[in-house]
C-alpha cells in the first residue's frame, strides 16, 4: 500500500505529492487552464480556450533530458512534419514557481511548431521541492541538452530561444540575460539566441512588483533575509552587452512586467534588439484563450523570423 503525504498551504489548498523512484515530490496543483478560464470569464465572458487541432505536428512526450539523484525531469517535443525552421524554442510554464506544469504549454507548442518551430516544453523544479536557483539550473540544462541532440531533432543550436509565461516569463529573462552557465562552468554553452518574456515580471525589487510569499518560497525567504536571492534573480541586474535579444509581450498589469521599462533602457544602451506588444484590457493569462492567443503567435512567429534573418 503506497502512502500518501498530505500537504496544506498557508491559504488551505491541500496538494497530493507525485511519487517517483520512491521519492515524494510535493505538488502543487491548484493553477490549472480550466480553473483560469472560469475566473477569467467572469470578466471576459467572450473568452475562449485556444485548442490547436493540427496533423501537421509529431510529438513526443516524457522525453528525459535530466537525471537527479532520485528521478528524471522530461520535455515534451512538437516536431514539424515538414517546412521545419532548423529554430528550436524552449516553452516554460508559469504558476508562481510552485505550481503549474509543461502541459500547459502545449497549445502554445503545437501553433509554433505548425510554423516551423521545433518546440520543448520542459518541466523543472518547483519552489516545493527546491528553491532558487534548481528551476535556472534546469532550464540551462534543458538547453545544453537540446544542443547536444541538435541534429537528432534537424535543429540549428546556435539558433535555440527560450519562451516564458508569467512566472516561466521571469526565468526565460533571466537565462537570457545572463546567457551563460549559472554554475560559472566556461564549458557549458547556455547562451540562447533569444527570449520571448510574456508577462513575466523582471525585477523582484522594483516599486510595481508586488511580489510576497511565493516569490519568497522561491527565492528561500523573503526580500529583506533573502536579500542577494531576489536582486540576482531579477533579469534587471544581469544585462550585458551579450545578453540576448528578447520579446516582451504584456498584459495591462504593471506588475507583471516591472522592471521592464528599466530593462528596455539598458538594451538601447547595449544596442540588443528589443520588441513589445501590449494588450490592453487583457487577463494576465491572455495567452491561453482567443481573442489573444493568434496575436501572440504571430507576434512570436515575426520576431524570431527578423532576427533570424537579420543575422543570416
Amino acid at each position: 500500500m503506497h502512502q500518501y503525504l498530505l500537504l496544506i498551504s498557508l491559504w488551505g489548498f491541500v496538494y497530493f505529492p507525485t511519487i517517483a523512484n520512491g521519492q515524494i515530490i510535493p505538488r502543487d496543483s491548484s493553477f490549472t487552464v480550466k480553473g483560469t478560464y472560469e475566473k477569467e470569464r467572469k470578466k471576459f465572458p467572450d473568452i475562449q480556450v485556444a485548442e490547436v487541432a493540427t496533423d501537421n505536428v509529431k510529438i513526443y512526450e516524457n522525453i528525459a533530458y535530466k537525471k537527479l539523484q532520485q528521478r528524471k525531469l522530461y520535455v515534451d517535443i512538437f516536431e514539424p512534419k515538414a517546412d521545419k525552421n532548423n529554430i528550436a524554442i524552449i516553452l516554460i510554464h508559469g504558476g508562481g514557481w510552485r505550481s503549474g506544469d509543461k502541459t500547459h504549454m502545449h497549445q502554445l507548442s503545437l501553433a509554433l511548431a505548425e510554423k516551423g518551430f521545433t518546440c520543448f516544453t520542459v518541466e523543472y523544479r518547483l519552489s516545493l521541492e527546491a528553491p532558487y536557483p534548481a528551476a535556472v539550473e534546469d532550464i540551462q540544462d534543458a538547453i545544453i541538452w537540446i544542443k547536444n541532440n541538435s541534429f537528432q531533432y534537424q535543429i540549428d543550436a546556435n539558433k535555440v530561444f527560450c519562451l516564458g509565461t508569467s512566472s516561466g516569463g521571469q526565468l526565460a529573462a533571466l537565462v537570457g540575460t545572463l546567457n551563460k552557465s549559472i554554475t560559472n562552468n566556461k564549458l557549458l554553452n547556455t547562451k540562447i539566441a533569444g527570449v520571448i518574456d510574456i508577462d513575466g515580471l523582471l525585477s523582484f525589487t522594483h516599486p510595481d512588483a508586488q511580489e510576497g510569499t511565493m516569490a519568497a518560497q522561491w527565492l528561500d525567504g523573503d526580500r529583506i533575509t533573502a536579500a542577494n536571492n531576489w536582486k540576482v534573480a531579477s533579469p534587471l541586474y544581469n544585462i550585458t552587452a551579450q545578453s540576448a535579444p528578447i520579446l516582451f509581450i504584456t498584459s495591462s498589469y504593471k506588475r507583471f512586467s516591472a522592471g521592464k521599462n528599466d530593462v528596455t533602457d539598458q538594451y538601447r544602451k547595449w544596442n540588443i534588439p528589443c520588441d513589445e506588444l501590449n494588450f490592453e484590457n487583457s487577463p494576465h493569462t491572455f495567452w491561453y484563450f482567443h481573442p489573444w492567443f493568434t496575436p501572440t503567435v504571430n507576434k512570436i512567429d515575426s520576431f524570431i523570423s527578423e532576427l533570424v534573418q537579420s543575422r543570416n
